[in-house]
């Protein structure tokens, strides 16, 4: 979808009104909805990578929504990760020579950035084994920092790439935006900064060099089973991915300005279930992590586990809450595995210090 770029001028003081799309935009506002692109060659990106996309979410509290991964901890076969978290950029990966998550190299940007609900950001990184990792919003770098490891190549996965979810180590799929995202564009070079500022208003032909995956979302209707369509000349269809989701009707494609029901907000962070029956806060999280049922559904088990899938804490519960003591746990990423009387949820919980 084309983006158009307009620029006000008012006097003497410039107000630059970042882009909005035009058409269609992939929609996720209840559970988790997703697009599942079968692994192929071109998705192989060791030395080199940019990726682009624009993003709207509902989203007040900080809450983690995964926009692109490719790879599953629990098999030992991960590759890279790019998600939001507490407002901030995050991109993972796992080096050449090993598959375990326990070996991941993580870069986040140093600050949070503004996110109005049912504002239209872009957001993008590059990623060179040799030079690092840097990462943009609106067209402009964001400093960023390496959490842990340093600049190396990507292992190969032989796992899906997954647009708009978070496949965790027992299997199970989470972590969806709920908004809007809009203009995958995946390369297999590093572009400059004056590269991604001057594009990223414009559609693309297709025919890009270097550019391997190309996702408009142009498409109709809503639910399991369509068909997006890759623009990238290069991949052509061996790219294409397939919607799914775990709510009938999620996700769908909706007018750029359509104003996803989402947007109204609680304060806190619900998932996993249609009804959206169970909650968890805060997140991110230093302390106490309160899991609660809205409808009085037990909570039975809590199981937070790391990144290389070791138990931290084991909790059994008979009640509809759970309160969790975070406080021994070191800064980090973990993922909560949750056991109701109506079923399993997962989610990544964020601690900081």
């Amino acid at each position: 979808m084309k983006k158009n770029l307009l620029v006000l001028f008012i006097l003497i003081v410039g107000i630059n009104l970042y882009a909005q799309p035009s058409g269609n935009s992939f929609a996720c506002n209840s559970g988790v909805g997703y697009v599942n692109i079968p692994d192929n060659n071109f998705l192989d990106l060791q030395d080199s990578i940019t990726v682009e996309m624009w993003i709207n979410s509902c989203d007040t509290t900080g809450a983690e929504f995964d926009l692109l991964t490719k790879g599953w901890c629990q098999p030992n076969d991960a590759a890279y990760y790019f998600y939001v978290s507490a407002k901030k950029l995050h991109w993972q990966f796992v080096p050449t020579g090993s598959g375990s998550c326990s070996n991941v190299v993580t870069v986040s940007s140093n600050n949070p950035f503004l996110m109005t609900p049912n504002t239209w950001y872009h957001v993008a990184l590059s990623h060179s084994s040799i030079g690092g990792v840097t990462m943009y919003v609106n067209g402009v770098v964001v400093p960023s920092t390496f959490v842990s490891g340093s600049a190396s190549a990507i292992r190969n996965s032989a796992e899906p790439l997954l647009i708009n979810v978070y496949k965790n180590f027992t299997g199970n799929l989470s972590n969806s935006i709920s908004g809007k995202i809009d203009e995958i564009r995946l390369w297999k070079k590093v572009r400059s900064a004056s590269d991604i500022s001057t594009s990223m208003n414009t559609s693309l032909i297709g025919n890009e060099t270097g550019l391997v995956a190309y996702y408009k979302f142009e498409q109709t209707g809503s639910g399991s089973g369509i068909t997006v369509v890759n623009s990238a000349v290069t991949s052509g269809t061996v790219t294409n991915g397939t919607t799914a989701g775990t709510v009938t009707g999620v996700p769908s494609f909706v007018a750029y300005n359509n104003v996803i029901g989402a947007c109204a907000f609680t304060g806190v962070e619900s998932f996993g279930m249609p009804t959206k029956e169970v909650y968890m806060f805060p997140n991110p999280a230093s302390d106490l992590v309160v899991i609660k049922s809205m409808n009085q559904t037990e909570i039975k088990h809590a199981v937070i586990l790391d990144l290389s899938g070791r138990i931290i804490l084991d909790q059994a519960n008979s009640t509809s809450e759970l309160n969790l003591n975070v406080s021994k746990l070191s800064q980090g990423f973990y993922t909560i595995i949750i056991n109701t009387s109506n079923g399993v949820l997962s989610q990544k919980l964020v601690i900081e210090k």
